[in-house]
């Protein structure tokens, strides 16, 4: 009798880690999945500081006013207003766009960790 008490309780004892770990590698997997949705879904939301196609758009030597007509206006003017830094609410990049000393167009600078 004794020696089925021993058999019954670790056979139990093997069921409840074999389900342990099943548990453990769903949830593992779950997270993952809950995870990476989470990182896209914001990326959709968020989105780019400023889309590539509008970014394309600009050519060295425009005036602000061009640069402003394709962008907008910036959140943030800089070095004497050569450098106009774009944000966007929810996105913890940022672009910055450069200006030369005859405020014209020279460079633009995307730090957009969305695509």
């Amino acid at each position: 009798m004794p020696a089925a008490a021993t058999l019954l309780g670790s056979t139990s004892m093997q069921t409840r880690v074999q389900f342990g770990i099943k548990q453990l590698l769903i949830a593992v997997a779950i997270v993952a999945l809950l995870l990476g949705l989470a990182r896209g879904l914001w990326g959709w939301i968020a989105g780019p500081v400023v889309p590539k196609p509008q970014l394309q758009q600009l050519r060295p030597g425009m005036m602000k006013s061009e640069v402003r007509s394709i962008l907008g206006n910036p959140q943030i003017i800089e070095d004497d207003d050569r450098t106009w830094v774009y944000l966007r609410w929810g996105n913890p990049g940022w672009v910055e766009v450069y200006f030369d000393v005859n405020g014209r167009f020279d460079s633009v600078n995307d730090e957009s960790p969305f695509p």
